[in-house]
Protein backbone atom coordinates (compact mmCIF):
# COMPACT_ATOMS: atom_id res chain seq x y z
CA UNK A 1 0.00 0.00 0.00
CA UNK A 2 1.17 3.18 -1.12
CA UNK A 3 0.39 6.21 1.44
CA UNK A 4 0.93 9.95 0.14
CA UNK A 5 1.57 12.81 2.06
CA UNK A 6 -0.66 15.86 2.41
CA UNK A 7 1.60 19.07 2.52
CA UNK A 8 1.63 23.06 2.57
CA UNK A 9 3.87 24.27 0.30
CA UNK A 10 4.90 28.16 0.37
CA UNK A 11 5.77 28.41 -3.09
CA UNK A 12 8.13 31.40 -4.62
CA UNK A 13 5.11 32.94 -7.42
CA UNK A 14 8.05 34.20 -9.61
CA UNK A 15 9.95 30.45 -9.79
CA UNK A 16 6.79 28.68 -9.99
CA UNK A 17 5.58 30.97 -12.65
CA UNK A 18 8.94 30.54 -14.69
CA UNK A 19 8.84 26.73 -14.45
CA UNK A 20 5.24 26.38 -15.63
CA UNK A 21 6.49 28.77 -18.56
CA UNK A 22 8.66 26.05 -19.30
CA UNK A 23 6.18 22.96 -18.56
CA UNK A 24 2.75 24.18 -19.83
CA UNK A 25 0.24 21.33 -18.62
CA UNK A 26 1.67 20.56 -16.18
CA UNK A 27 0.51 20.65 -12.33
CA UNK A 28 2.08 22.34 -9.12
CA UNK A 29 1.89 18.64 -7.92
CA UNK A 30 3.78 17.26 -11.02
CA UNK A 31 6.07 20.04 -10.73
CA UNK A 32 7.28 19.88 -7.63
CA UNK A 33 7.58 15.84 -7.91
CA UNK A 34 9.51 16.76 -11.15
CA UNK A 35 11.77 19.24 -8.98
CA UNK A 36 12.24 16.12 -5.80
CA UNK A 37 13.37 13.84 -8.41
CA UNK A 38 16.11 16.01 -10.17
CA UNK A 39 17.52 16.72 -6.80
CA UNK A 40 17.76 13.21 -6.04
CA UNK A 41 18.91 12.41 -9.57
CA UNK A 42 21.75 15.37 -9.20
CA UNK A 43 22.55 13.94 -5.65
CA UNK A 44 22.87 10.70 -7.63
CA UNK A 45 25.33 12.33 -10.50
CA UNK A 46 27.86 13.69 -7.36
CA UNK A 47 27.96 10.46 -5.85
CA UNK A 48 29.17 8.79 -9.16
CA UNK A 49 31.10 11.67 -9.71
CA UNK A 50 33.25 11.28 -6.73
CA UNK A 51 33.86 7.31 -7.45
CA UNK A 52 35.76 8.35 -10.26
CA UNK A 53 39.57 7.60 -10.35
CA UNK A 54 38.85 5.32 -7.05
CA UNK A 55 39.18 1.61 -8.91
CA UNK A 56 42.81 0.57 -9.51
CA UNK A 57 43.77 -1.40 -12.47
CA UNK A 58 41.02 -1.04 -14.40
CA UNK A 59 40.97 -1.45 -18.19
CA UNK A 60 39.96 0.77 -20.26
CA UNK A 61 37.51 0.11 -23.32
CA UNK A 62 38.75 2.36 -26.36
CA UNK A 63 35.56 3.52 -28.31
CA UNK A 64 34.58 3.90 -31.83
CA UNK A 65 34.27 6.53 -33.45
CA UNK A 66 31.53 7.61 -35.92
Amino acid sequence: MILYMVTTLDLDPLLLEKVTKLHPGKTKKALVEMGLKELLNANERLELAKLFGTQKNIKVVKRKRI
